[in-house]
C-alpha cells in the first residue's frame, strides 16, 4: 500500500471512528451500549457496503471455510456495529437514506432474489429492528442456520463434520455436538454483540452508513496496526506523567489521559474497551508498582504481535479480579497469551476469574508473591536475564491453569486452603526444586503464607518414587506361581494349561506358518487399478498445458490485444477467411493446479477432457501431430495422454 493510500485509508477510518463516537448510545453512565441482539432482529443496513447486498454464494463458502477452522464466538461478537431502526412515529416515505425502505423491506426484497438467502427472513425471522454495519455476512450465515437453508454441502468426512439433514438443509442438531460448530450454536441462541447508533445518522449523515461499513470490511488491518501492548506502555507512559505533575499524584483524569494520547494511539482511544484498558492499568498501580513492567516484558520477550494479540476486552475481564490481587492479573493475561490463537487473536480470559472471591485467590496471589519476591535472590543466583523471565512466566502460567481448574466456592479459610493450597503446589513443584541449591528450604518465611511449604510435598514424590522402585525391584525377584492344571472329568479334556518358563521367564510361543497374501488378486481389482489414476492424468494435462504455454510462437501469431479503459480486446492483425484460424492457447495458472470437481469459482475457468491411452508406447498421431504444429518439441516419445480443450 502506497503513503497516499494508506492515508487516505486512514482519513476514511478516522472519519468513520467519528460519526460512531457522534452517533453512538449512551447508557446512564455515558458508556457506549453494546448488548447481545437476537440474530431474528438483526438485518444487513440499506447502506452496507454502498447498498450492495451480500451474496449468498459468499455466506455459503464463508459458512464452510468458519466451520473447518472452528467458529469462534468472541471474533463473531468483536466490533460488531449496527444502527436502530426508526419508529413509525418518525418514518416518512423518503426521510430515509434508501428511499424509505425499512431494514426489514430491504431485506426480505433482496434476500428473496437468493435461492442460497430466500429463507433467512421467512415469516417469523422477519422482525428486523436492527441495521448492521460490520459482520453481515456471518449474521446471514446464522440466519441460515436458524431457518434451515437448503445448502446441500455434502459432509466433511474427514473432520466428521455433517452441516446437512437428509433434505440437504442446514441442521444445528447434525453440527451440535461438532467441537467446531459448539460455538456456532450457541451464537445462534445468544445473538450477536453490537454497539448500537441513532438512527438520527441515517436522517443527519446519510452518507455515514457506508463510511462505517467500508471502514470496518476494507480497512481493519490498517485500524488494528496499533497493537494492544503498545497501547497499554503509552498509556502507562502518559499515567506517569500526568501523576508527576499534578497536585494530586495519585488521581489522574481518564478524559485528559485519553485525548493526551489519541495522536499515539489514533482511533484506538475510541474503542468501546479503551475505558477498560484504563482501569485495568490504574487498578494494577501503572508508574508506581512493576506489575505492568513484567507484562511488557512478557510481551516484548515471548508474544509476536503477528500471531498473537489480546483484544481490549480480555484487559476488562482482568479488571474483573479483586483489586487486591495484582498479581494474579497479570498471570491471568499471561496463561491467555499461552492459548491458542484463533484469527491472530488469543482468547480472553474467563469470565469466572471475576467471581472468585478474595477469601480464594489470596493463596493464588500469595504463590505469585512468594515466587516474585521470597525467591528473586535465588532466581537471579540461579538463571541468567534471559531466563529468568522465562522461569516466572511459567511459574505464572502454570499456578494460574492450576487456579482456573478450581470452582468459585464459599468455604471458610481452613477448608478453602485444604481444597486450593495443595493443588497449587503441586502444579508448581517442579520450579521450586529449580531453586533447591539456593532456597533449601522450600519454604515461605511469612506467617501468613506458611501453607506455602514444598518439603513435604517433594518428601512424598521422593518416597513415592522410592517404593516404585521397590516395588517393581521385588517383583522381578518374586517367586513364579505354579498354575494348577484343571481337567474336564466328563470329557477328559484339560481346559487350563501349566505355564511353561525357560530361565524362570515364560517360553516363547511357536511362530505360525507364513500367510500367503492374495496380492495378484488385489493387484488386478478394478480398485487398485484406479489408485493415483486421476492425480496421473492431472499430472499429464498439466504438463501437456505447460509446454503448450511456454513454447506457444506468441511472435508468429497475427494477433493484437488492446486495452481500451477496462476492456480488453483481441484484434487480427489481417482478415480471416475461415472459422478456427486463430488459436489461443488457455493460460496456465501458476499454482500449476487443475480441480477434479466442477466447483471452481473462477470466471475464466475452462474444462479440460482427458483419456488416457492403455499402452505407453502407444502415442494418438492425430494429436502428436496438432501439437507439433504449434511446438514440434511439446510431447515427449512416452507421452501417455491426450488433451482436449
Amino acid at each position: 500500500m502506497s503513503s497516499s493510500d494508506e492515508s487516505a485509508l486512514r482519513g476514511l477510518i478516522t472519519q468513520a471512528m467519528a460519526y460512531r463516537v457522534k452517533y453512538r448510545k449512551l447508557d446512564f453512565q455515558n458508556l457506549p451500549i453494546r448488548i447481545p441482539i437476537q440474530i431474528r432482529n438483526l438485518g444487513a443496513h440499506t447502506k452496507n457496503r454502498g447498498g450492495l447486498y451480500p451474496a449468498g454464494v459468499r455466506c455459503k463458502n464463508l459458512c464452510i471455510e468458519v466451520l473447518l477452522a472452528g467458529f469462534n464466538q468472541e471474533e463473531a461478537n468483536h466490533a460488531g456495529v449496527c444502527v436502530e431502526e426508526r419508529s413509525v412515529e418518525e418514518r416518512s416515505v423518503g426521510a430515509r437514506a434508501g428511499g424509505g425502505q425499512t431494514f426489514r423491506e430491504f431485506n426480505v426484497f433482496h434476500s428473496r432474489k437468493s435461492e442460497l438467502l430466500s429463507s433467512c427472513f421467512q415469516e417469523g425471522y422477519d422482525d428486523v429492528t436492527y441495521g448492521t454495519l460490520s459482520h453481515t455476512h456471518i449474521m446471514l450465515v446464522l440466519r441460515a442456520w436458524l431457518t434451515a437453508a437448503k445448502w446441500d454441502i455434502p459432509p466433511n468426512e474427514e473432520r466428521g463434520l455433517v452441516y446437512c439433514d437428509a433434505e440437504g438443509k442446514l441442521s444445528l442438531t447434525a453440527v451440535a455436538d461438532h467441537e467446531n460448530a459448539k460455538e456456532l450454536v450457541a451464537c445462534c441462541k445468544d445473538g450477536l454483540l453490537m454497539e448500537v447508533l441513532s438512527y438520527k445518522m441515517d436522517i443527519e449523515e446519510p452518507g455515514a452508513a457506508s463510511i462505517i461499513s467500508q471502514a470496518h470490511n476494507k480497512g481493519q488491518e490498517a485500524a488494528l496496526a496499533t497493537t494492544e501492548l503498545t497501547a497499554v506502555a503509552v498509556l502507562r507512559g502518559e499515567i506517569i506523567r500526568q501523576r508527576t505533575t499534578l497536585e494530586k499524584a495519585q488521581e489522574v483524569a481518564y478524559q485528559s489521559v485519553r485525548e493526551k494520547v489519541r495522536e499515539e494511539l489514533d482511533t484506538y482511544v475510541d474503542e468501546p474497551d479503551f475505558i477498560d484498558l484504563f482501569d485495568f492499568l490504574v487498578g494494577v498501580g501503572a508508574g508506581q508498582n512493576s506489575y505492568i513492567d513484567g507484562l511488557l516484558d512478557f510481551g516484548s520477550r515471548f508474544v509476536d504481535a503477528k500471531i498473537r494479540r489480546l483484544r481490549l476486552g480480555a484487559f476488562a475481564e482482568a479488571g474483573k479480579i479483586d483489586v487486591r490481587c495484582p498479581r494474579v492479573k497479570i498471570a491471568v493475561l499471561k496463561r491467555a497469551y499461552r492459548k491458542k490463537p484463533t484469527s491472530g487473536f488469543c482468547p480472553s480470559p474467563e469470565s469466572k476469574w471475576g467471581k472468585y472471591e478474595f477469601g480464594q485467590l489470596i493463596y493464588l496471589e500469595q504463590l505469585l508473591q512468594f515466587f516474585h519476591v521470597d525467591c528473586k535472590e535465588a532466581i537471579l543466583k540461579k538463571f541468567d536475564d534471559k531466563k529468568q523471565g522465562v522461569f516466572l512466566a511459567s511459574v505464572d502460567v502454570a499456578a494460574a491453569e492450576a487456579f482456573s481448574q478450581f470452582p468459585v466456592m464459599k468455604a471458610s479459610r481452613g477448608e478453602m486452603q485444604l481444597k486450593i493450597a495443595p493443588g497449587l503446589l503441586e502444579a508448581t513443584l517442579k520450579y521450586a526444586d529449580q531453586l533447591v541449591e539456593h532456597l533449601p528450604f522450600h519454604t515461605a518465611v511469612a506467617d501468613e503464607m506458611r501453607w506455602i511449604d514444598f518439603g513435604p510435598l517433594k518428601a512424598a514424590s521422593i518416597s513415592t518414587q522410592a517404593s516404585s522402585s521397590a516395588n517393581s525391584k521385588a517383583a522381578t525377584k518374586e517367586p513364579v506361581q505354579a498354575r494348577v492344571v484343571v481337567f474336564d472329568e466328563k470329557t477328559g479334556q484339560q481346559t487350563v494349561s501349566q505355564k511353561e518358563f525357560v530361565g524362570g521367564e515364560k517360553a516363547p510361543t511357536s511362530k505360525q506358518a507364513p500367510i500367503a497374501l492374495p496380492w495378484r488378486h488385489w493387484r488386478e481389482s478394478a480398485m487398485c487399478k484406479e489408485l493415483g489414476s486421476d492425480e496421473c492424468d492431472c499430472a499429464v494435462a498439466l504438463t501437456v498445458l505447460n509446454t503448450l504455454h511456454s513454447r506457444y510462437p506468441t511472435d508468429e501469431e497475427e494477433v493484437d490485444i488492446l486495452l481500451d479503459g477496462s476492456k480488453i480486446y483481441v484484434v487480427a492483425a489481417y482478415t480471416i477467411k475461415e472459422a478456427g484460424h486463430i488459436l489461443l492457447l488457455p493460460c496456465v495458472p501458476k499454482q500449476s493446479k487443475l480441480y477434479k470437481h466442477a466447483f471452481a469459482t473462477h470466471p475464466h475457468r475452462v474444462m479440460l477432457t482427458d483419456h488416457t491411452r492403455p499402452s505407453p508406447a502407444r502415442i494418438d498421431a492425430a494429436f502428436t501431430a496438432s501439437i507439433a504444429e504449434v511446438a514440434p518439441t511439446a510431447v515427449a516419445a512416452d507421452t501417455s495422454a491426450a488433451v482436449k480443450v
